[in-house]
């Protein structure tokens, strides 16, 4: 038969026997070693219905060629095992999907529970001496910082990494890994630093300016005091320094965003620092 008689034979077009002898499927009985014509036997019809239909049951390639060599038992045999596959996998899935529902509320309690937290602490706090701004202006800052773990305004066009104080920063513990050494980083620069601050009203209207489109790290070394109220006034800082970058984003690009990595570390001897690095480029 020629390769149009046989592909009517099967219902396919002579492209998809052709693609089959390319790969080593079906090849067909013979080639004419002038013209180069296919030519196939139509007991091979049968091989053609068991590859179409292994390749719709999800069957490699490599799947497929030992199966061909076998009877129709062995073909069988291997429906159920993927069928068995299959009802696996569909169970499996099922369970992540109960899982996945499971975490995602726990994950928004724990969400909560932080912003509650961070609440609490932020209204304990008075930055007045520290910053010296007023008490309206720590209410927007506060209002910010709610609004961004509900997925407003801010976290738009700002990405915050807060690591925070931990204990084991001062032991040289950093449990999985440490923080990163921007100080080493080729592709940051340091733009800014002040040693030996008391308050940070001293070095806020120093600092260069937070752009969005850029990528920034806040590197702070505290004192025992400012320690005690750490995410307090990182919050506060970082509502300031954002709040003057939402009011020039109008010139920034359509889409840029404002990375900001932050993280706080017990001062060596008490003496407060801060170091600003930003990406190059």
């Amino acid at each position: 038969m020629t390769i149009k008689e046989f592909s009517l034979l099967c219902g396919c077009t002579a492209k998809t026997l052709r693609y089959y002898d390319s790969i080593g499927l079906l090849k067909p009985a013979r080639v004419d070693g002038g013209s180069g014509y296919r030519h196939y036997e139509k007991e091979q019809a049968a091989d053609f219905v068991k590859i179409k239909n292994l390749q719709r049951a999800g069957f490699s390639i490599e799947e497929i060629k030992p199966l061909l060599l076998k009877d129709d038992r062995a073909v069988y045999d291997a429906f159920a095992e993927k069928i068995h596959m299959a009802e696996a996998r569909l169970r499996e899935i099922q369970t992540i999907r109960e899982s996945y529902r499971t975490e995602m509320n726990e994950i928004r309690k724990k969400i909560e529970e932080i912003k509650e937290l961070m609440a609490a602490e932020m209204r304990g706090y008075d930055p007045a001496d520290e910053f010296g701004i007023t008490a309206e202006q720590y209410d927007g800052i506060i209002k910010n910082t709610l609004a961004a773990f509900d997925g407003l305004d801010l976290s738009e066009d700002f990405s915050i990494d807060y690591e925070g104080f931990r204990e084991g920063e001062a032991r040289g513990d950093f449990g999985e890994e440490p923080p990163h050494d921007y100080a080493g980083d080729p592709d940051y620069e340091l733009i800014y630093e002040k040693h030996g601050f008391s308050a940070a009203r001293e070095f806020i209207c120093e600092l260069p300016g937070i752009e969005t489109g850029g990528d920034y790290a806040l590197i702070f070394e505290l004192d025992d005091e400012k320690l005690a109220s750490a995410n307090a006034f990182m919050n506060t800082l970082l509502g300031l320094l954002l709040s003057k970058a939402a009011e020039s984003k109008q010139t920034a690009a359509a889409g840029s965003a404002l990375n900001l990595y932050c993280n706080t570390e017990r001062a060596q001897n008490g003496v407060n620092s801060i170091r600003v690095f930003k990406k190059r480029g």
